[in-house]
């Protein structure tokens, strides 16, 4: 390296020594310049490679999860179905049997089930009962769906029991008969 501390002395040789400080200023810039540079590509280089790492997707580690749905004692739907798919597809659905109502939401190849128990002032009691799966979800909305629900209200004496198996489209009612109730069902994803 080069010792400056010479070249700021005013000395006997005068111009010719300051011509060479001059020089020698100007190597040791372009020398740190070079330096400084090459420290910037690497570092640069090597943030383009960690955002590219970032970006990249996680590998996909499946968690399985055994999925069964009955009715009267038989299996109407049974899968094992991965929690961590990267696809899942989640959807609503709305039940209506006759006048009594409600809600299912999962994700495509879940069971899902709402329930609901009242005791009434008089020792009456009435409960409500869906569950839901959808099987399939096709990318034009076409979609598979098994529903089981069970109504009771002691106070009417009513008792609505049934399974209904739909081919629902997303967005449109989807009408059906089922054990002497009227079913309505109405599927939405989000």
């Amino acid at each position: 390296m080069t010792n400056f501390a010479s070249c700021h002395k005013d000395s006997e040789h005068g111009a010719e020594k300051k011509k060479r400080c001059s020089i020698k200023r100007k190597f040791s810039m372009l020398s740190r310049i070079r330096n400084t540079l090459s420290l910037l590509t690497i570092l640069g280089a090597t943030s383009a490679a960690a955002q590219q790492a970032v970006t990249e997707q996680f590998p996909h580690i499946p968690a399985m999860s055994h999925q069964e749905m009955t009715y009267g004692g038989k299996t109407i739907y049974e899968a094992d179905v991965d929690q961590n798919d990267p696809n899942l597809k989640p959807f609503f659905l709305q039940v209506r049997v006759d006048s009594y109502s409600g809600n299912c939401a999962s994700i495509v190849g879940h069971v899902a089930a709402a329930a609901s128990n009242n005791q009434g002032a008089k020792g009456t009691a009435s409960s409500e009962y869906i569950g839901c799966v959808v099987t399939e979800l096709s990318p034009d909305g076409q979609a598979k769906a098994d529903i089981v629900y069970d109504f009771q209200d002691e106070k009417r004496n009513v008792h609505k029991s049934g399974h209904v198996k739909a081919n629902l489209q997303v967005g449109k009612e989807y009408k059906t008969e089922s054990n002497g109730s009227q079913v309505t069902l109405l599927m939405r994803t989000y």
